[in-house]
């Protein structure tokens, strides 16, 4: 093939990209403060098929570490803040938490695991949130050798979680 025609329909394909792309709006999701967001693990999207969107990321907004906070996009408006992670009995709210993934269902229910360092070491902790109940913490392992970066995905109507 010809390179200048190969050049031509090549520009005329990133011209008609871009124009067909475009933003539906710029929103601050979270404030700027004492945000820990860098791109290693600690905030995760996800979508179900309606086109709602689910964001989870840690901050240290709630205590002096990290809390897990998540907010929701139902394509009009944002959700509230939400603290994901129990307050640490015995401390406060303190249980360092950090690193959240997520994994969203198709029909919208999500399951977010993080890092809690609650009991002394690195354990991973879950919540499902299913519409219906005010989802349960649970400890998912107990290592003392501690469990680190969680990674979620949702495929074969089953949640996967893969962890160091």
């Amino acid at each position: 093939m010809n390179k200048k025609l190969l050049f031509l329909l090549l520009s005329i394909f990133i011209i008609t990209v871009a124009i067909s792309a475009q933003w539906s709006s710029i929103t601050t999701v979270w404030s700027y403060s004492n945000t820990y967001f860098p791109p290693t693990g600690t905030h995760c999207v996800g979508a179900d098929n309606a086109g709602n969107t689910y964001l989870v990321w840690h901050d240290h907004c709630r205590d002096f570490y990290f809390d897990i906070i998540t907010r929701n996009y139902n394509g009009t408006s944002w959700s509230d803040y939400v603290w994901v992670e129990d307050p640490c009995p015995g401390s406060g709210d303190y249980s360092l938490s950090w690193m959240p993934s997520i994994s969203v269902e198709p029909t919208g229910e999500h399951l977010i695991i993080w890092e809690d360092y609650r009991t002394g070491y690195f354990e991973l902790h879950s919540k499902y949130y299913d519409g219906l109940d005010v989802p349960t913490q649970l400890q998912i392992t107990n290592d003392s050798s501690y469990s680190w970066y969680p990674n979620l995905q949702f495929k074969n109507n089953a949640h996967h979680l893969f962890y160091i």
